[in-house]
């Protein structure tokens, strides 16, 4: 059933958009105007409806679930404490990781070594640099194209580089959003 309803939409989208032909005067391009501003206000009104009930029901649904994630943490609180005050009883004095029962398996397990600056970054790196290890210091060059830009003439001679520009379209109606689509790129 929702597939067909889907073909059809589909359908008549197509069949839509080979009915729009391109307006021959002013006014045509005016009435256009005017539809795109009627169909925006439109499909703002829609999503703000749906967001709406998206909302409504995010609501429910936390309300719902939020007793359930609460006593999900207890559970695991009070598995832990009574695993912390038996490790070594269940580890058999630190020779497990892993306790199997039928129910579940619990365990205690290190993630990898991580790196936490506990002074100013920046002092960190100049002592490293100092000291020679230039190795734990990362360095990233990227061409500066915001200069490059303000100094097209340099720009064009040198290889590698191509300027480009962009044109774009755009329209708004009245009381609407602008559209814009890029139409051309221009190289300079």
């Amino acid at each position: 059933m929702e597939k067909r309803k889907r073909q059809k939409a589909e359908s008549k989208k197509v069949s839509f958009l080979a009915t729009v032909s391109t307006p021959q005067n002013e006014e045509e391009v005016k009435q256009l105007l005017n539809r795109i501003g009627q169909l925006q206000r439109t499909i703002v009104k829609i999503r703000n409806t749906n967001e709406e009930k998206v909302a409504q029901l995010k609501t429910r649904l936390e309300t719902k679930i939020t007793p359930l994630i609460e006593e999900l943490n207890c559970l695991v609180e009070a598995c832990y404490s009574y695993a912390s005050t038996h490790r070594q009883e269940l580890t058999q004095q630190g020779k497990r990781k892993i306790i199997k029962w039928s129910t579940g398996v619990l365990g205690w397990r290190r993630g990898k070594p991580t790196v936490r600056l506990i002074k100013n970054e920046r002092e960190v790196i100049s002592k490293l640099e100092a000291m020679g290890l230039d190795e734990f210091v990362n360095t990233k060059k990227t061409i500066n194209k915001a200069a490059l830009a303000r100094e097209l003439a340099v720009a064009k001679s040198l290889p590698g580089i191509e300027l480009i520009q962009l044109e774009f379209f755009f329209l708004r109606p009245g009381g609407g959003e602008e559209i814009s689509r890029q139409v051309k790129q221009y190289k300079l």
